[in-house]
């Protein structure tokens, strides 16, 4: 078999390697995982500061060098001291302005500049309103209440036991437990004592956090106590949760230290029915719902439908999985899912899945995988997440699109006697046709970009999970996992083709609707047209006879030749009339034609060209001969 190049598949050339410096325990700045992004931002400035104080005072003691030593001695001692006051008021001014910033804000900006650099334009404002005006407006954090399951521990290097050395307990946790975990220092560093760790805990190398109802104080508390590495991963991973963006990929900076970031958005829909709204108690910036429900009431297959009756209702829901790390041990995974529409998959779902020595499961797989069995390799374990979560929106797309399709095949009878039903019945079938249309609209258009996101990741990034720095990794997981989750977006393709087709006959439908109308239309314009030549026909003979009736009216005697030489006048008037009409309603343009040309005429006389030339509109004038200058 003859051996395979770059040049017979061109494709190669462009395909992604995964970094080697992630398979390797490399050295990296320890101290920077046990730092929070908020105090890092806090030291950079303060120490911008003083290096600009500085710079001034060299600047400033230059100016003195040709001055006497004793004065500027003097004058270097008053400014030292004045440069030290200076110091001091610009610090307390920096810490007043952070004051008045809040700490999302902060986090969202960054360092000087980091803004301008974001994707989105309203990265900031978005993540930050909806933090601060939800601690306002949105609902009070109920004290006791379970918000994460937070799983951290660790292998040193080798895997001596399946589960590894765990750092936490399996306890749910409310969000004050939850930064009181988060806030401890999380790898051990070398000149730290020997008692800077409990003897209980290990360090949290590899960090699972899973928060359903991703709320503003969840938000609050992972934000003070993120580190640096993790700030820029989460500046998206908030944005893209709470805007229900897609996105399926990888980030590898090209400056600086390298970090990987994987992250899977997928935005869908759940469909439930029941009989009163579910509202998402958790509000924007402008006091509305986070997630928006809609009640489908043409799909209950009730024309009359009732308070009492069940409807469907489309609830807004979204996946975000993020796993970020540095090398394959040190590396966390955050996954934030909706569950308010009342579905499984809470935190007290999974704390009761527990198995006999009081093992969880794991949360960010569904449930599907055993929390003390830890899948370590991150790219294995976020294509595990994404294959377990995938499943679970194929499994409502398939529920929306069954549903759609049998109101849409139940109505086509409906269609069908259209011209036989009563006009409330006739106006019935249009609105459904038109709420069933809209509805498959906003579903493909969902749909196609689940889609196209993962073709997307398939073409190009999949490649960085199927290949090692150029080899093939050892164990075949993942592409095994790849092939998995690509049949199951495969599927999702197929779904979005059948509302295409749905929404291809609702279409049609329409246009039948809208030529039924017309001809209905035509006929009544008919109708009309013959009752008003009756009318013209009849009329002249009432007004005459209305005439004659009424003593005193007619200057002459009534005899049958004074009727019809009054019969004749009004026929004669009414004739004049349906001219002058007719005349305004299908004789405008040439009268508008004509104009123009006695205008034309007018100013061609005017200008002294002799006899006025016909004007043709489709024409442009012809310009006159330039006069020759002597």
């Amino acid at each position: 078999m003859a051996s395979e190049t770059r040049r017979d598949f061109p494709r190669h050339s462009l395909r992604c390697y995964w970094p080697p410096c992630f398979t390797e325990r490399r050295p990296f700045d320890r101290k920077s995982e046990n730092q929070t992004y908020l105090d890092y931002i806090q030291a950079e400035q303060y120490l911008g500061e003083e290096i600009t104080d500085d710079e001034e005072d060299d600047e400033d003691d230059d100016e003195y060098d040709d001055k006497d030593e004793d004065e500027a001695e003097v004058e270097s001692e008053d400014k030292d001291g004045a440069s030290s006051e200076d110091e001091v008021d610009e610090q307390s001014k920096s810490t007043d302005a952070s004051n008045q910033m809040s700490d999302v804000r902060r986090f969202m900006k960054g360092m000087e500049r980091d803004e301008d650099f974001l994707e989105d334009y309203d990265m900031v404002d978005e993540v930050a309103n909806f933090c601060e005006k939800g601690k306002s407006h949105g609902p009070v954090p109920v004290l006791g209440k379970h918000v994460a399951l937070l799983d951290e521990r660790n292998i040193f290097g080798t895997i001596v036991d399946k589960k590894g050395h765990c750092r936490t307990n399996s306890e749910p946790l409310t969000w004050e437990l939850l930064r009181e975990k988060l806030k401890k220092q999380r790898l051990r560093v070398e000149s730290d004592s020997t008692n800077a760790f409990a003897d209980e805990e290990s360090d949290a190398e590899r960090r699972i956090l899973f928060i359903p109802n991703l709320d503003s104080f969840t938000i609050q508390v992972i934000i003070e106590t993120a580190s640096r590495n993790q700030a820029s991963p989460l500046r998206y991973l908030f944005y893209k949760y709470l805007k229900r963006k897609t996105s399926i990929g990888v980030t590898i900076p090209s400056i600086g230290f390298p970090v990987f970031t994987l992250d899977f958005h997928i935005p869908y829909w759940v469909m439930t029915r029941r009989k009163s709204p579910i509202i998402d108690r958790r509000m924007k910036s402008d006091g509305s719902p986070l997630r928006q429900s809609r009640k489908l009431d043409f799909l209950s297959g009730s024309k009359d439908p009732t308070t009492t009756a069940k409807h469907y209702w489309l609830h807004e829901a979204q996946i975000s999985i993020v796993v970020t790390g540095v090398n394959h041990w040190v590396w966390t995974a955050y996954g934030f899912v909706d569950t308010y529409f009342g579905s499984k998959g809470t935190v007290e779902d999974y704390d009761n899945l527990k198995g006999q020595h009081g093992e969880r499961e794991d949360p960010l797989t569904a449930g599907r995988r055993n929390g003390a069995e830890p899948i370590w390799m991150p790219r294995e374990y976020f294509l595990t997440v994404i294959e377990l979560r995938t499943q679970k929106v194929l499994k409502e797309w398939n529920q929306i699109v069954t549903v759609v399709t049998e109101t849409v095949e139940g109505s086509r009878d409906e269609y069908l006697a259209y011209s036989s039903s009563k006009i409330e019945d006739q106006k019935l079938i249009e609105r459904r046709n038109s709420q069933l249309l809209a509805l498959s609209t906003q579903l493909i258009g969902g749909l196609s970009e689940t889609t196209q996101a993962w073709q997307g990741f398939w073409d190009t990034e999949a490649d960085y999970f199927r290949c090692n720095g150029g080899a093939p990794t050892a164990s075949p997981s993942p592409e095994a996992l790849l092939i998995t989750i690509h049949k199951k977006f495969s599927t999702l393709k197929l779904r979005l083709q059948k509302l295409e087709e749905l929404k291809k006959e609702l279409c049609d439908r329409r246009e039948g609707l809208n030529s039924h109308m017309s001809l209905d239309g035509r006929a009544g314009a008919r109708k009309l047209e013959n009752l008003t030549v009756l009318a013209m026909i009849f009329s002249p003979v009432l007004i005459t006879a209305t005439l004659f009736s009424a003593q005193g009216v007619l200057p002459f005697a009534s005899s049958p030749k004074n009727f019809i030489c009054i019969l004749m006048v009004v026929v004669c008037i009414m004739v004049a009339m349906h001219q002058v009409l007719y005349q305004e309603s299908y004789g405008s343009q040439p009268g508008v034609n004509t104009l123009k040309s006695a205008i034309n005429d007018s100013n061609e006389l005017l200008d002294g060209k002799g006899a006025p030339k016909s004007w043709d509109l489709e024409k442009a004038p012809e310009k006159a001969p330039e006069k020759v200058q002597k």
